[in-house]
């Protein structure tokens, strides 16, 4: 079973304070231990403070603790838009931070979700993740597994792009689904909850 540490914190900024603390403790750690760090990035307005924070720099900054360069950003989800659209997770990443960090471009794995086949954009990074996580394997049965996962939790009780009523909640092989979700009327493709769960 898994050791949760809740903590109750005073506000949002506080909040964003501390996720970047974290962030930067397990880049550490990973780097230290494997010489990489890889984390699944979240969309929405939660996560930018935490983004601008850790891209800042000057006095008291986090942005010179980072190990950026051996990072590998990867994404939890991502609304089925070009990545340059004001909605995009990916945007909201690269505006808050990554435009602003000396990343190697090979390092960013984004989801490709302007291809016009949302199935078709979740088979490929699937393909990817498993090249990524598993190099050397013509099959794979293991899960990849991610140093950091950023998730948020919706109103309607979604996390990443797993929304309650859609198929995606229930798939247990693929590491990436494209659900339909009938409130937006438009796909999204998202992590798997195996892949964030492991």
């Amino acid at each position: 079973m898994v050791k949760c540490d809740i903590r109750i914190l005073a506000d949002a900024g506080e909040l964003s304070r501390a996720a970047a603390e974290e962030f930067v403790r397990q880049a550490e750690e990973a780097v230290r231990t494997r010489g990489i760090f890889t984390v699944a990035l979240s969309g929405g307005s939660t996560p930018r403070a935490m983004y601008r924070l850790l891209a800042n720099e000057g006095e008291a900054s986090f942005r010179g603790r980072v190990p950026w360069e051996k990072i590998h950003f990867f994404w939890g989800d991502e609304r089925h838009v070009p990545p340059d659209h004001p909605d995009g997770n990916y945007r909201t990443a690269h505006e808050a931070m990554l435009s602003r960090v000396p990343i190697p471009p090979e390092n960013l794995h984004r989801i490709k979700a302007e291809d016009s086949d949302a199935r078709k954009a979740a088979a490929d990074y699937d393909q990817q993740l498993r090249t990524f996580f598993f190099p050397r394997r013509m099959t794979v049965e293991a899960l990849p597994r991610f140093d950091l996962v950023l998730l948020g939790l919706g109103p309607d009780g979604h996390t990443a792009s797993l929304f309650p009523g859609t198929d995606a909640i229930h798939e247990q092989t693929r590491f990436v689904a494209a659900p339909w979700v009938e409130k937006f009327h438009a796909y999204r493709i998202t992590l798997t909850s195996p892949v964030l769960n492991n």
